[in-house]
């Protein structure tokens, strides 16, 4: 079952390929702001304080193989996940 991506919002989900050490975001996502689908990678760190917080990029959508519209495509009004899956970061 594919979860819509309504407008202005983002889902993130664990990422399940982050091993210890690596440089992988903690959290992958995508999200939808003003009609412009995006890609969003979220680590955790800790402040000089010891404060635990979170810190983020963003990116242009995954577009796999050559036929991919790349940052340039024609953006839609919702995207479409899968709820049981993080999409490809």
């Amino acid at each position: 079952m594919a979860m819509e991506l309504d407008n202005n919002t983002l889902v993130m989900f664990p990422n399940g390929k982050k091993e210890e050490g690596d440089n992988m975001p903690d959290y992958k996502g995508e999200g939808m702001y003003e009609g412009v689908p995006f890609e969003i990678g979220l680590w955790k760190n800790i402040s000089k304080a010891g404060r635990p917080y979170l810190k983020g990029k963003l990116g242009a959508p995954f577009q796999g193989g050559a036929g991919g519209a790349g940052a340039g495509g024609n953006a839609t009004k919702q995207s479409s996940i899968a709820s049981d899956a993080p999409p490809p970061y």
